[in-house]
């Protein structure tokens, strides 16, 4: 578009400034048109086509960011943010909206005027192109009873329609769309949300999940659908996997499981080794020279040198006949320290004459050694091998007795046992290993938090003991640092109520120092005894500005000091009613009319009545109500006053607001109300402003004592 003259949009809900910019526009050659809010902007735009908008921040109903971006929708005009907020949040806030420039109130005449004629320039060589946007595809989606309908944008688990936000049915859709991919709260946010990731958003993510499992998880807690996956972010899975069933038991049920389990294998292995223990001794003693075996083996001549032997030796004819024992004490040394010979009759079975295994007869503790073996011998240990020999009187029967594997049986058995044990130590110690690396973690995340690390998400760990006390902690973790961020609001909030009074004061003195350039302008000199005037009338703006300051800052110092400024003691009800009283008759001598609607104060029901409060703090609360009456109500319609009592004293007070003031409030921060709020809070009590149409009510409750 291209003018003769340009046109410059000015919106601003002060009629004042808008007046000042527009006599210095008008006086520069610029053709102006004014808005007093974002609606008449939006809707003057429809009609014609502007060169430059400038555009005020704090405005009612739609404010300076959200019309700039309703603009942008339609428009690429270059557009001059005009503002007392300055910060540097305020400015970037403004261009990410979609502004050009940042001018801040008060103003000078040269810095407006050369804005305004650089954008209005740059607009006119550089024209923008209008965005472009890809529309999505239609289709559905369905995840194991849950099914997405993409064309109505509806949801429904097991046929049974589910009611989601916007915001919750896309981020459910975008999941479902690629189910085999995890999403960290960075790509969802950027995903959905359509904005660069910072420091806050992954809250506002998290958030959304955790509504999201409540409305199509069956237990929350026990999460069938939307699974997290450590620190990689969220996924929406199909299927439970045995790792993720086995996730759920409980450690003492893991524990006692892997204990029967791995007992029984070790058992098992221990029988298995235990019954082939004589494969292994006969093998050992076949392939291991004689020099290296560590226990001797009987030779397979034995019994031919005992049969050979017994020729030369008669056998006792009984076993007290110790001459005859004696004389066949050496057919016994064929024997060596582990071997047992016995002689028993062949007719009659009864015993003659024996030898011992040497090793039987030994001192401790290789007596108690044998011993031991030799309660461990069974009949394959034992060998016990016997034979009708002929000696040199006739045949008897020997029984030898071979004990060679007692040097075998004990360290194979320790050695079985030693191995089944290790086993079973192995498996049971590296099960406890895994959870102490997860409680070590948990260790890291709380030391991380204990340093002011609340970012980071404590990682899953399954959905047994350990893991509850994870996703506890990862609550924990989320809970400290909404109470962080909940602080920062509160920082960010007492930021935005000091920028918020500097609003308020930079407008007056904005309206001041428009006046005076126009006044050494010399512009419109038949209006210069009306400008002194409004200049004179803006200096008392700022006065009564500077002492609401004051009362906020001592509501706030009281808050501080917790009360102690403060004397509650028992009101009877018919204070107030004397103090609305009071008010009453002052509005009527300032030319207000006003309506009392409560009864009269020696009335039964308010006579006896009382209230826990301040006095001195009911005072001003009552004078900051009304001193707001008189400056901003509508003296063509009465001030309605009203009591009643129940278990709480109500205090009604209704007033019609002058249509200049509807559109422009001298004091946008409203600092005399939030300081009425704040002493109503120290004295136990609560307040309600409401705007009713035109009306503007507020209402007091006290409560009333047993």
């Amino acid at each position: 578009m291209t003018q003769e003259i340009p046109h410059i949009l000015i919106a601003d809900d002060n009629p004042e400034i808008r007046e000042i910019i527009k006599v210095l526009l008008t006086g520069e050659g610029f053709s102006v048109t004014e808005a007093k809010d974002g609606t008449s902007v939006l809707t003057e735009i429809k009609k014609q086509a502007f060169d430059l908008i400038i555009l005020d921040i704090m405005m009612p109903g739609m404010n300076g960011y959200e019309t700039c971006q309703s603009i942008r929708e339609a428009s690429n005009v270059p557009i001059l943010f005009l503002s007392a907020r300055t910060t540097d949040s305020d400015k970037i806030l403004g261009f990410s909206s979609g502004g050009d420039d940042f001018l801040e109130k008060p103003f000078s005449y040269p810095e407006l005027i050369g804005r305004a004629k650089a954008l209005i320039r740059r607009y006119h060589v550089y024209q923008g192109k209008e965005k472009q946007t890809a529309a999505s595809s239609v289709r559905q989606l369905s995840v194991r009873g849950l099914m997405i309908d993409s064309e109505r944008e509806e949801v429904f688990l097991h046929g049974q329609k589910i009611e989601l936000t916007s915001t919750e049915y896309e981020m459910l859709r975008l999941l479902a769309s690629n189910r085999r991919q995890i999403f960290s709260a960075q790509r969802l946010y950027e995903a959905v949300w359509d904005d660069p990731w910072y420091y806050g958003a992954n809250n506002t993510v998290m958030v959304h999940i955790r509504n999201l499992r409540q409305k199509i998880e069956k237990d929350p807690k026990n999460r069938f659908l939307l699974k997290r996956h450590g620190e990689r972010g969220i996924i929406l899975t199909r299927l439970h996997s045995i790792k993720e069933r086995i996730s759920h038991i409980k450690i003492r049920t893991k524990l006692f499981l892997l204990i029967l389990v791995t007992g029984s294998l070790c058992l098992s292995l221990f029988r298995f080794l235990w019954h082939n223990k004589w494969s292994v001794y006969y093998g050992l003693a076949e392939r291991l020279p004689s020099s290296l075996r560590f226990f001797p083996m009987p030779k397979d001549d034995f019994w031919t040198k005992l049969i050979e032997e017994a020729k030369k030796y008669d056998v006792p004819d009984f076993e007290d006949d110790e001459d005859a024992v004696n004389a066949i004490q050496p057919y016994f040394s064929l024997a060596d320290d582990y071997t047992g010979i016995s002689i028993y009759g062949l007719e009659d079975g009864l015993y003659r004459a024996s030898c011992f295994p040497e090793a039987m007869l030994w001192s401790e503790p290789f007596n108690t050694f044998f011993q031991l073996t030799y309660r461990w011998i069974d009949e394959d240990v034992n060998q016990n091998h016997e034979r009708a020999i002929k000696f040199k009187n006739g045949y008897a029967s020997v029984l030898v007795s071979f004990y060679h594997s007692s040097f075998f049986i004990v360290p194979y058995a320790v050695f079985c046992m030693f191995l089944c044990i290790f086993l079973f130590l192995f498996v049971i110690l590296f099960f406890v290993g895994k959870k102490i690396k997860t409680i070590a973690r948990l260790e890291h995340a709380i030391l991380q938090m204990s340093s002011g690390d609340l970012t980071t998400p404590v990682q899953s760990a399954g959905c047994d003991e350990i893991g509850i006390l994870a996703i506890e902690l990862d609550s924990l973790r989320s809970a400290l640092r909404e109470n962080f961020l909940h602080e920062q609001e509160v920082h960010k909030s007492n930021q935005e109520l000091i920028a918020a009074l500097s609003h308020d004061l930079r407008t007056p003195l904005t309206i001041l120092k428009g006046y005076l350039e126009i006044l050494n302008l010399n512009r419109n000199p038949d209006m210069q005894t009306e400008y002194i005037s409004r200049c004179i009338a803006k200096t008392d703006d700022l006065k009564e500005m500077t002492d609401r300051m004051f009362e906020y800052a001592l509501v706030f110092d009281e808050a501080e000091e917790s009360g102690e400024n403060l004397s509650l003691v028992s009101l009877p009800v018919s204070f107030f009613l004397n103090d609305l009283q009071e008010h009453s008759d002052f509005l009527r001598l300032a030319g207000f009319t006003t309506d009392l609607q409560f009864p009269d104060s020696n009335a039964s029901i308010f006579s006896s009545a009382a209230v826990t409060a301040d006095e001195t703090m009911v005072k001003r609360v009552l004078n900051n109500l009304f001193s707001n009456i008189m400056k901003y109500a509508d003296k063509k319609e009465a001030v309605s006053l009203s009591a009643s009592l129940d278990q709480f004293l109500i205090v009604s007070i209704k007033n019609k607001v002058k249509e200049s003031n509807l559109s422009n409030q001298t004091e946008s921060t409203q600092i005399g109300l939030k300081s009425v709020r704040k002493m109503m809070d120290h004295m136990n009590g609560t307040v309600d402003f409401q705007m009713e149409e035109t009306f503007f009510v507020a209402q007091l409750q006290f409560r009333v004592r047993g």
